[in-house]
C-alpha cells in the first residue's frame, strides 16, 4: 500500500491551518494597532478639551433664599478659587460639604455644573423658629445649637424664645456668634420643643435655661371652661431629671387640673414631691 499519497495530503492540510492562522493573526494585530490609535487619539482630544479654555469655569451663580446673614457675595468670594478651574474636575457634592461647614446658616444646599463653564448654586437659610435670648439680646440659633446671628427686637414675635440666665454657660461672652448651646442643653432642649404641646392645649412662648434647671413660660387653654381665652403658668423641670419621665407626671397633674377647671399657675417638677400652685 502507497502512503506517500496520505502524507502529502496531510502536510497541504497543516500548511493550510498554519496559513489561515497568520492570516488571523496578521487581521488582530492591525485590528488591535488601529484600536490603539484610535483610542490614543481618543484620550488626547478628551485631554485637550478638558484643559481647553472654553471648559473652564468663568461663573458661579449663587441664589439663597430667606437669606438674612449670608448675602450671595460672601459665597462667591469662598468659591473664587474654583474660576479658571476645569469644570470636568469640580466636585459638587465636596463643595456642598464645605458650604455647610462654612456656612451654618444655611439649611440646604444644592451644586449643579451647568456646561460649558458655569457654576450654580442654590441654597436657603433656617426659618426663624426658635430664638436664643442671651441677656437682653436675641440671636438666631441652628437645629443643631450653632448661634449664626443677631437679630432686632421687633423679629422675635410669634416663636419660642429660649432665654440664658446663666452666661458661664458660654465661653465667650462678649462674642455669642459663632459659638454653640452646651450639647446636653441641646438635648433637653431638643425634647422640650418635641413634645407635642398641642394635644394638652399648650404652647411653650419661652424657656429660660439656668445652670440647675429650666423654667418654660406655658400658655394653656385649660381649666376656662371651655372659653375662649389662655393663661399662662410657669413649668419648672431639673437639668438631672430625665425630661421624659417628667413629661409622664406633669400630665397627670394636668388631666386632674382640668377635670377640676383649675388653672394652674405654677408647676415645679424638680423636686420627688411636684409643687403644684392654682390661680
Amino acid at each position: 500500500m502507497n502512503w506517500l499519497p496520505y502524507f502529502q495530503q496531510k502536510r497541504k492540510n497543516i500548511k493550510k491551518r498554519r496559513t489561515n492562522s497568520d492570516q488571523t493573526y496578521a487581521w488582530w494585530r492591525s485590528k488591535s494597532f488601529s484600536g490603539g490609535i484610535v483610542t490614543g487619539i481618543l484620550l488626547i482630544s478628551l485631554f485637550v478639551l478638558i484643559k481647553s479654555e472654553v471648559l473652564l469655569v468663568k461663573r458661579i451663580d449663587v441664589n439663597i433664599t430667606n437669606s438674612r446673614f449670608i448675602k450671595n457675595q460672601d459665597i462667591n468670594i469662598y468659591l473664587a478659587p474654583y474660576i479658571r478651574e476645569s469644570i470636568f474636575s469640580i466636585r459638587t457634592h465636596q463643595i456642598e460639604l464645605d458650604l455647610l461647614k462654612k456656612f451654618p446658616q444655611l439649611q440646604t444646599i444644592n451644586v449643579t455644573k451647568v456646561l460649558p463653564d458655569t457654576i450654580q448654586v442654590t441654597g436657603k437659610e433656617y426659618d426663624i423658629d426658635v430664638v436664643l435670648k442671651v441677656g437682653d439680646v436675641p440671636y438666631v440659633v441652628s437645629p443643631q445649637g450653632y448661634i449664626f446671628g443677631q437679630l432686632q427686637p421687633d423679629e422675635i414675635a410669634n416663636v419660642a424664645i429660649i432665654e440664658f440666665k446663666q452666661l458661664d454657660l458660654f465661653k465667650d461672652t462678649q462674642q455669642i456668634v459663632g459659638q454653640s448651646v452646651p450639647q446636653s442643653t441641646q438635648d433637653d432642649i431638643q425634647q422640650i420643643l418635641s413634645y407635642d404641646w398641642s394635644a394638652l392645649q399648650i404652647k411653650v412662648k419661652s424657656i429660660f435655661v439656668f445652670n440647675q434647671y429650666y423654667e418654660l413660660i406655658c400658655n394653656s387653654r385649660l381649666g376656662n371652661n371651655g372659653g375662649s381665652g389662655e393663661s399662662s403658668f410657669v413649668l419648672r423641670i431639673g437639668v438631672k431629671n430625665s425630661v421624659t419621665e417628667l413629661f409622664k407626671r406633669m400630665e397627670v397633674i394636668l388631666s386632674s387640673a382640668e377635670k377640676d377647671n383649675r388653672r394652674l399657675e405654677l408647676l415645679d417638677l424638680r423636686f420627688q414631691a411636684p409643687v403644684v400652685r392654682f390661680k
